[in-house]
């Protein structure tokens, strides 16, 4: 059985032999299952202790044995997460050491909204207001440079001067999208993008819809002393106008 050391920084693996295996100034030691996640530091195996010194090492990608990787230390930078194991041999003395090490890639992932409608108005109505909107980290490392657009700006504002321009895993920021007011009746949107750093880029479409005056026509027929005329009155809002007027009817005496 190896047996971690821990005050001494070693793990001994049969006896009078054990190696340290890092990244980044971490350390995983023989035997030892650690995970880290992966960028340009190397997988660095540091000298075997009370061996003669003459070691070879052989490299792993789960089961499958790395011609590629060579040395005591080696970059992996892949795109799935994977368990290297590196075998360390005394060749000399023929003892034989493991550690065994989970790289999981660099996640750079922002979690935005879905497609979002603000609720139908009528032509005329008040001030909308506005929606806020939340970005969260969901990736492994920090996202930075962090921005918000609009395809345009034709019927939406938006209020973006108290989100965070950078996000920690798992930390959230937002914004504030409204329509602006007296629109005409119609179908508005707008895609709205954010982008961060390492080609970081999500969308979302914000929609928003006025809808027109909904008329019925009374008839008012004339008389003798008044001109007919037709009432167009909107069934949502009351609006009214007039017109088709006719000309006053002969009298009969």
């Amino acid at each position: 059985m190896s047996k971690c050391v821990r005050g001494s920084l070693s793990c001994r693996v049969r006896p009078f032999f054990c190696f340290r295996l890092s990244s980044g100034g971490r350390e995983f030691f023989s035997d030892v299952f650690r995970s880290y996640t992966s960028g340009n530091k190397p997988l660095t195996c540091g000298d075997g202790i009370s061996g003669s010194g003459n070691y070879t090492y052989t490299w792993y990608a789960g089961d499958v044995k790395e011609e590629g990787l060579q040395g005591s230390e080696v970059v992996v930078t892949p795109v799935t997460t994977i368990t290297y194991t590196v075998v360390i041999a005394d060749e000399i003395e023929n003892k034989i050491a493991t550690a065994t090490i989970t790289v999981i890639p660099k996640t750079y992932e922002l979690d935005v909204p879905e497609d979002f409608t603000f609720t139908t108005e009528h032509v005329g109505y008040q001030a909308v207001s506005g929606n806020r909107f939340v970005i969260r980290n969901s990736g492994n490392v920090d996202v930075t440079n962090i921005a918000v657009s609009l395809s345009d700006t034709n019927a939406f504002t938006m209020d973006a001067a108290n989100m965070q321009d950078g996000l920690a895993v798992n930390e959230s920021t937002s914004f504030t999208i409204v329509p602006k007011d007296d629109l005409a009746a119609g179908n508005y949107s707008v895609t709205v993008t954010i982008t961060g750093d390492v080609g970081v880029m999500k969308s979302f479409v914000v929609r928003f819809t006025v809808e027109d005056h909904v008329y019925e026509s009374i008839v008012t027929e004339p008389t003798c002393t008044t001109k007919g005329y037709i009432t167009h009155r909107c069934t949502i809002c009351g609006d009214t106008y007039t017109d088709s007027e006719t000309e006053m009817l002969p009298h009969v005496y």
